[in-house]
């Protein structure tokens, strides 16, 4: 009698875990594409973001997110130029290369972002 209580039960628990999970957009909306960088429910290659960031830089930024994170490698251009490339895993900075000045960094992204035009 318990096993056939229990069968059920399993069942209906592992349909509802695997329901909930792993819904994620395959492309950005116009807005998402127009705020700043932010993968929160996307799952993507080649995710786009144009924005204006704290120190009033116009940003162009690519990358991949991942389950709703950022993960991979990310670019950041101002005015057509590279001006940074940061790798992120599961959503965390892991390491930045800053060619913002005449030469290349490992400054953290905002103190990158800090330097250009200076």
């Amino acid at each position: 009698m318990k096993k056939t209580i229990l069968l059920p039960i399993l069942a209906l628990t592992a349909i509802s875990l695997t329901a909930c999970g792993g819904h994620f957009a395959k492309t950005q909306t116009t807005e998402q594409q127009n705020a700043p960088m932010d993968c929160t429910g996307l799952h993507m290659k080649n995710a786009q973001w144009h924005f204006t960031d704290a120190n009033g830089l116009a940003l162009d930024v690519s990358g991949t997110c991942h389950q709703g994170m950022k993960h991979g490698n990310f670019e950041f251009l101002v005015d057509g130029k590279k001006v940074a490339v940061t790798k992120f895993i599961k959503d965390r900075e892991e390491k930045t290369s800053c060619s913002a000045t005449a030469e290349k960094t490992r400054d953290p992204l905002e103190k990158c972002l800090a330097k250009v035009g200076k």
